[in-house]
């Protein structure tokens, strides 16, 4: 079994939402593009009367995907933007604000809203070891605060 992987950050209102992750297999290995069949993307907005319901999806076998396997998994480590260790990041997504329908009627141009949380969960499927999970919880600052 793969362990799920979790990344806390904060990011400022009507930003993108960044995701670096290394994720192993069940014995130790990185997990690069070559092993993963499948990734989808839901966010939810932590914050908003629904928690439960996802404010965007998104399916690598979808065309125009921002989570195409080859996009999102590396096939080596890289050090660019990584301050963890001196190891590096296999997985890295970003999330375009303007993709985000915060209240749900068609507007997605007004993206990320400052104060609230979201859940980013990236649900692979690896080759051999089966579901796995990147799961980024994001703290959204608001402009205001700032």
């Amino acid at each position: 079994m793969i362990e799920p992987v979790t990344i806390r950050s904060a990011f400022q209102e009507g930003q993108d939402i960044f995701t670096k992750a290394r994720p192993v297999d069940a014995d130790g290995a990185v997990i690069y593009s070559g092993v993963v069949n499948r990734v989808e993307l839901r966010v939810f907005d932590m914050s908003s009367a629904d928690p439960t319901s996802p404010v965007f999806y998104q399916d690598s076998e979808e065309a125009g995907t921002t989570v195409a396997i080859t996009t999102v998994f590396k096939t080596s480590l890289y050090l660019t933007g990584w301050g963890v260790d001196e190891t590096g990041w296999s997985f890295k997504h970003q999330m375009p604000s303007a993709l985000l329908d915060p209240d749900g009627e068609g507007r997605p141009e007004y993206g990320t809203i400052g104060g609230h949380r979201y859940k980013l969960e990236y649900k692979c499927a690896h080759n051999t070891d089966g579901l796995f999970y990147i799961v980024h919880l994001a703290h959204c600052k608001s402009l205001s605060s700032v």
